[in-house]
């Protein structure tokens, strides 16, 4: 009798051909026998599935994403969790390319690119009241989404998608966003992010340079897109922040 037996190891799916021959001395000898090989194949299932990434692309309101464990957008685009920059001994929450360059990892985005962490093993990134809040070491908040929603709580997600958008929803039927980090450029341009100014919030949504290659924070340069009042051309600046205030324009 051949059994056949699938489990999920990180995002790679694993099968075994398992047979299984009668013993012909006794019935009891043969059921022992079967017993002792699903044991031995659910204690080797269990620990193969023990992955320290979720393989999904959403986190749920009952999730915590810690440690080593990351989503990865539905078709393998873009991954999302705890990295560190360089040699820095701080951790950030960001996006990155699942399949250029592992080391170093080529960051699309950052969260938390003013509060790092120093464990990423007791630091939680969770949903709480309707928010995407990373908890550092003391699970004090030092990073949130910060928006409100008015449906119940339990029912939002965050999902990372293929163009490397993470999507916060409130489970609401017209399925819009409440809140997306393509909202939220940090230093890299994607296509589909913003740029320009959100008047929602009251905000400039520009690129600005990370602070060094071991420091996602802000750094010196920034890169803006301002519309031409009069002729309504899109133009772009590139800004310097040090005291001689150095700027270039780039007009479309």
């Amino acid at each position: 009798m051949i059994f056949k037996l699938v489990c999920l190891f990180g995002k790679t799916f694993i099968g075994f051909e398992v047979c299984l021959f009668k013993n012909n001395d006794s019935s009891g000898s043969q059921i022992v026998t079967v017993q002792s090989l699903m044991e031995f194949l659910l204690i080797l299932c269990f620990s193969l599935v023990i992955s320290p990434s979720f393989g999904a692309d959403t986190i749920f309101a009952n999730q915590s994403l810690t440690g080593d464990e990351t989503i990865v957008s539905k078709g393998g685009n873009f991954e999302l969790g705890f990295f560190k920059a360089g040699n820095s001994s701080n951790y950030f929450i960001g996006i990155w390319y699942t399949n250029i360059s592992f080391n170093p990892l080529t960051i699309v985005w950052v969260a938390n690119r003013e509060t790092p962490i120093s464990d990423r093993f007791i630091s939680e990134l969770k949903i709480v009241n309707g928010n995407l809040v990373l908890l550092n070491e003391s699970k004090v908040p030092i990073w949130s989404t910060n928006v409100t929603t008015t449906r119940g709580l339990n029912s939002s997600t965050a999902v990372l998608l293929d163009d490397a958008n993470l999507v916060l929803s409130d489970g609401s039927k017209s399925g819009e966003p409440i809140w997306q980090s393509f909202d939220h450029p940090v230093h890299t341009w994607l296509p589909g992010a913003k740029l320009g100014y959100d008047y929602r919030t009251n905000k400039s949504q520009l690129l600005t340079s990370w602070r060094s290659n071991e420091d996602p924070g802000v750094g010196l340069f920034s890169f803006e897109s301002f519309t031409d009042d009069v002729e309504d051309v899109p133009f772009f600046i590139v800004s310097s922040s040090t005291e001689s205030d150095n700027s270039m324009c780039v007009s479309s």
